[in-house]
């Protein structure tokens, strides 16, 4: 048995396959996550991994050349892992930069350098250690740009984003990590990949019931 419901726009689309054996059916739900707009190149893996933002469209270039410590700062309505960073980067913003995740008590929770990065556009880093956020618990996600020159827009999340009170942050800061008190109501350009916890995983009791199914057709 396949399940597939209509979706909206930015949200994802769950197949449900039916696990028999006997009088046993096991209902798991393997999701397909899909989030993009226009003028954004979010990706999607079959593992329920999805973007924080559904698109992303510069309004604005930062003329602003000082270093600083950009993020973006939310609250989690489920527990969710953080993969992969990514941000916009404008041709004249040719410094360095180093993607960084923080917690409420302003604790660096994962750093990780971009490298190889392109001339413009989306730069992505992946990292060597996802980072586990509770249900309820407040984050910033963010890099640290030395020659400043970062871009400006607005956010537009996905209808059933698993974040709330979703806002820009920064500080100005030599200093690479530094936590971004200031809050600011502004896209600087900041994304990143989560997958919530548990998705994409067989339960226990339903990987059972599969390899009894093939035991027993």
């Amino acid at each position: 048995m396949h399940w597939s419901p209509r979706r909206a726009r930015g949200q994802s689309r769950l197949r449900a396959r039916a696990l028999r054996s006997g009088a046993a059916i096991a209902l798991v739900f393997l999701p397909l996550a899909l989030v993009s707009g226009p003028g954004f190149n979010a990706q999607a893996t079959t593992s329920g991994a999805r973007s924080l933002l559904a698109s992303f469209t510069v309004s604005s270039n930062g003329i602003d050349a000082n270093a600083l410590n950009l993020g973006v700062r939310m609250t989690a309505t489920q527990a969710v892992t953080i993969t992969r960073i990514r941000f916009y980067k404008l041709a004249e913003s040719n410094g360095t930069h180093t993607a960084h995740v923080w917690g409420a008590d302003r604790s660096v929770l994962a750093t990780q350098s971009f490298t190889g990065e392109s001339s413009s556009g989306w730069q992505e880093v992946t990292l060597n250690s996802p980072v586990a956020i509770a249900s309820g618990a407040e984050f910033t996600v963010g890099y640290f740009t030395s020659a400043g020159h970062y871009p400006r827009g607005v956010f537009d999340v996905p209808t059933g984003s698993p974040f709330s009170g979703v806002n820009g942050a920064y500080e100005y800061s030599a200093v690479d990590g530094t936590y971004p008190p200031n809050n600011q109501g502004t896209n600087y350009g900041i994304d990143f990949l989560h997958s919530l916890l548990g998705i994409g995983k067989i339960p226990a009791f339903a990987e059972r019931i599969r390899r009894r199914s093939r035991r027993h057709p």
